[in-house]
């Protein structure tokens, strides 16, 4: 079978959803690969207020949101963008959650 390191890949990145169970499942051929490898957790996305399904409530004045007390990041995509550019580009960097 032919994975990514024989096939000269010696980095991969992966955005995966934070808090879902089938995150592990997802990563796993990744992790297994051979290669090093990075996963960025991210949940919601600031672009979320201006250019998709948020605007129309952020234009009423009114946002509601299914998330109790829970903190919650807000991650604006071009710094994911940033984080995976270094993690492919940049010797020793590598970023994973294991949770």
């Amino acid at each position: 079978m032919s994975t990514p390191s024989t096939n000269g890949v010696r980095k991969l990145v992966l955005l995966s959803g934070r808090g879902e169970p089938e995150r592990r499942p997802a990563s796993a051929p990744m992790q297994e690969s051979g290669a090093e490898w990075t996963v960025l957790r991210c949940s919601w996305f600031m672009q979320n207020f201006s250019e998709d399904f948020l605007l129309g409530a952020v234009l009423d004045g009114v946002i509601a949101l299914p998330a109790a007390d829970v903190p919650e990041p807000f991650l604006d995509v071009e710094d994911i963008v940033d984080v995976a550019v270094a993690a492919l580009t940049q010797e020793g960097t590598r970023a994973s959650c294991t949770r």
